[in-house]
């Protein structure tokens, strides 16, 4: 962020090595800012943003004035789905990233080769890593299973490969979900904590408490101390999600009020 013309707003610039995206209230600002960068560079202004980084924009003008934005990374998941051999898969079924009763915690690791094992690991970990930028950057639905799988990135087993696996069929009937921002409130979002930081911006946050791979035949909650955490999930919303986060807590709560207060800490 910095201010080109005083008096003006200031613009607000992303770069990523030769990439750059750039935004102001101001048009003058703007073409400001494009005079002086040419007088460096040899740039190329493209206009309004479409794609950047593999995230495709869709803009939308309303009648009544408001201007949205859909953020999304089809062509990415596209790709990725390739590359597995997915495209024609039915994934009707695949309503969630996370497999009901297959707890990720609880899958058991094999013996096998250090050459298989090595083979797995990369496998594993580029798919990982490839879901991991995802849930980052425009698929919040995707942190809490990523969180969980990245865990297993230095020993991971067949298991671990498969709901990784799991994930890219959910993709394949999801790919066109995103992120969603607009100029004006477009609903109204109610949380149980409101902070006293201004009208526009909202945090919620939640977590989840007791052992995760307890088989769902029994009652039993009888793990060993730290194996199953509870889990703390945050979104912050300023006229659109602007950062969120699903993680293991690093303490054993021992009931659900003490992992809500771990979470909102």
């Amino acid at each position: 962020m910095g201010t080109i013309i005083e008096g003006e707003p200031p613009i607000y610039i992303g770069i990523y090595v030769d990439d750059i995206i750039y935004f102001c209230v101001s048009n003058s600002v703007e073409h400001k800012f494009e005079q002086t960068l040419g007088t460096f560079v040899n740039a190329n202004f493209m206009g309004q943003v479409s794609h950047f980084l593999g995230i495709e924009f869709q803009w939308d003008h309303h009648a009544d004035g408001r201007l949205s934005v859909t953020l999304t990374q089809e062509s990415f998941a596209e790709s990725l789905i390739d590359s597995l051999g997915f495209t024609h898969v039915n994934t009707s079924t695949y309503l969630t990233p996370y497999r009901s009763g297959h707890a990720i915690d609880s899958v058991s690791h094999e013996e096998m080769s250090s050459t298989n094992r090595d083979k797995l690991r990369l496998q594993y970990q580029s798919l990982v890593g490839s879901l991991n930028w995802l849930a980052h950057t425009t698929r919040p639905d995707l942190s809490t299973v990523i969180s969980l799988l990245a865990q297993h990135q230095a020993y991971p087993s067949s298991g671990h490969h498969e709901a990784a696996c799991y994930i890219v069929k959910y993709l394949a009937s999801t790919k066109h979900l995103g992120i969603y921002f607009a100029s004006q409130c477009h609903s109204i979002s109610e949380s149980f904590l409101h902070f006293p930081l201004g009208d526009k911006l909202m945090s919620m946050l939640d977590a989840n408490w007791g052992p995760r791979d307890a088989s769902l035949s029994t009652t039993t909650f009888d793990l060993p101390l730290f194996v199953s955490r509870s889990m703390s999930a945050f979104f912050i919303d300023i006229l659109g999600p602007v950062h969120w986060l699903s993680k293991q807590q690093s303490v054993t709560a021992s009931s659900s009020a003490e992992a809500e207060i771990y979470a909102t800490d």
